[in-house]
Formats: C-alpha cells, sequence, structure tokens
C-alpha cells in the first residue's frame, strides 16, 4: 500500500494528492504544510483539510481517506474516517457522527473490520459536505418499547 495524503490547496481549494508531504522549513513558512505534486513542485496545502489514503477502497473501487463519510445502504446507517493511535477507525455509534472526539470506534487495522469497510459508500466528507454529518440514523438509534401487561 502506497502511503498517499490528499488535501485541499491554500490558494485554490481543489483537492490534490501525494506522496509526499512537508512541513515548512523556513521560518515564516515553518507552520505551513506543502505537497509535492511533481518533482521540486510544492504547493500549499490547508492544514486541517490533510488526510490519508487507508488502504481501502469503497463499494464502488474509490479510496477511502482520513475525513471521508461513508453510507452503510443495508442499515442506513453513517460512519466517519478518523485517525486513531495505530491507525484509522470509524464510529460505533450513530450519535458519534457529529462528535469531534469519538470514544467508542471500530479500528480498520484487523481485516475482518477492513473488508466490512469496503462494502460502503463514500458519500462525501467532512470538509466539502459537513451537512452529512448530521444524516445519523434516526431510525437505528429508536428504542423499542413494549407493555408487557398487554395481552395479544
Amino acid at each position: 500500500m502506497e502511503t498517499k495524503f490528499r488535501a485541499k490547496t491554500v490558494n485554490t481549494n481543489e483537492w490534490v494528492e501525494s506522496l509526499t508531504i512537508a512541513k515548512g522549513t523556513i521560518k515564516r513558512k515553518r507552520d505551513d504544510w506543502f505537497f509535492e505534486l511533481d518533482e521540486n513542485k510544492w504547493v500549499g496545502v490547508i492544514a486541517k483539510t490533510i488526510g490519508q489514503f487507508i488502504g481501502i477502497n469503497d463499494v464502488n473501487g474509490k479510496e477511502i481517506c482520513e475525513g471521508d463519510i461513508l453510507y452503510y445502504a443495508e442499515r442506513n446507517q453513517w460512519f466517519k474516517v478518523f485517525r486513531v493511535g495505530g491507525g484509522f477507525a470509524v464510529n460505533t455509534h450513530q450519535d458519534d457522527l457529529k462528535k469531534e472526539k469519538v470514544h467508542f470506534y471500530i479500528g480498520l487495522s484487523e481485516m475482518q473490520n477492513a473488508s466490512w469497510v469496503s462494502s460502503l459508500e463514500i458519500k462525501g466528507n467532512i470538509h466539502d459536505n459537513p451537512e452529512l454529518l448530521n444524516m445519523a440514523s434516526t431510525d437505528y438509534n429508536k428504542t423499542i418499547d413494549y407493555d408487557i401487561t398487554k395481552e395479544e
């Protein structure tokens, strides 16, 4: 698997990909991030949009990256991809989709979990489509109340 990154450029706000990423080395640029697009051709990128390819493709063959929002149609569930110690993960609970810090997640370093994620579909990402973070299935989160005193 190649270590590949994507991010939006500072000047054009367009998505670019790169195998080489660097933090500024001169004083006035030391907090800036750069991608090498071609040999010796570097472009400044917006740090918060940097996401790494996680090594898994979605159901349509698109590369899944950190920050992507995935959909599981069979269960009407939404997931976001984020970095955790040791790799990448997706949220376990639908309520966690909107949260900045997720405490319960499914790690993607195990092959079983990785193959399951490849059956999901990329619907967007947290930077271009933040409205998708509100799509958590309310049906999935509902509990069913039974009246045990009622006879059928």
